[in-house]
């Protein structure tokens, strides 16, 4: 069977800054399904199945966003 490949897009930003010689402190950014798109289950007899990752209506989609901050000594 041929469908739709998965795309999903995740990116990560992070900056590490010295404030003296032996502490650091870590700042990063996670994003999890950066540009939202939806992910369709394969076709069943033509017909679009659920959606992996949705409610049972299809609408609500997920976007993760963490943050995270280190101190480093």
């Amino acid at each position: 069977m041929r469908q739709q490949g998965v795309v999903n897009f995740d990116f990560a930003v992070f900056k590490r800054t010295t404030i003296m010689e032996r502490l650091n402190v870590e700042f990063r950014a996670e994003f999890f399904d950066l540009f939202n798109h939806p992910q369709f289950g394969p076709r069943i007899n033509g017909n679009q199945s659920n959606l992996w990752r949705s409610d049972q209506h299809g609408q609500q989609h997920f976007r993760i966003v963490q943050f995270g901050l280190k101190f480093i000594f």
